[in-house]
């Protein structure tokens, strides 16, 4: 009798146990998925999609986007870093970014003989992005 009721009061201590932040949480690859607008002067916008492609355009013209793949999320490393593949033509990016909440920054360096920053900082010959989350119109 002593065994079950034993049993039963780590059992109820469990069910009520907080939740760990890090379970609350999602993940940066869910967190990216949607459309970023320019968050400052610029005119670049990018569009996150679930099945790791991604698209990018210059303006409030979406039609003629330019058609990308995103791999290698790593949120672990400091900065965080995601490869950035044009589909057509050439170019793969190591890009650094920071993703907090409906910002989100992104920069990647052109000339690859340079390595990244190890901050996340607009810099000369570094791509720039500062974003924000577009909201769907209500």
């Amino acid at each position: 009798m002593r065994f079950a009721f034993a049993l039963l009061l780590v059992a109820g201590t469990l069910a009520a146990a907080p939740v760990p932040k890090d379970f609350k949480r999602a993940d940066d690859k869910e967190l990216l998925v949607g459309t970023w607008k320019p968050a400052d002067t610029g005119s670049a916008h990018f569009r996150f999609n679930p099945d790791g492609t991604m698209q990018t355009w210059n303006g409030r013209n979406a039609g003629n986007p330019v058609d990308w793949t995103w791999t290698n999320l790593d949120p672990k490393t400091t900065p965080k870093r995601v490869t950035l593949t044009r589909t057509v033509g050439s170019g793969t990016y190591d890009c650094i970014y920071e993703l907090n909440g409906d910002g989100f920054k992104l920069a990647f360096i052109i000339d690859k003989t340079r390595p990244l920053p190890d901050k996340l900082a607009a810099a000369p010959g570094l791509s720039f992005y500062d974003l924000a989350r577009e909201k769907p119109a209500k």
